[in-house]
């Protein structure tokens, strides 16, 4: 009798938490909440490391810094 009951209770609780994962994608202003497939650069990180080019100026002056994106 009780390893029914807690078999039910695990059951139960199961079943609750998976109720807030089956919110709307999108709210009531037409704004989203989650992405499905978040975007990507075309061509990858390849791409980027390729196209970045470092200032010329700033590079002459040794200007360095972090970028927080």
């Amino acid at each position: 009798m009780k390893t029914l009951l807690r078999i039910l209770t695990i059951g139960c609780f199961i079943v609750i938490t998976a109720l807030p994962a089956q919110q709307s994608v999108i709210d009531d202003e037409g704004v989203y909440l989650m992405c499905e497939k978040m975007p990507e650069l075309v061509g990858g990180m390849d791409a980027l490391q390729k196209k970045i080019r470092y200032p010329l100026q700033a590079k002459s002056l040794g200007v360095q810094g972090v970028v927080y994106v």
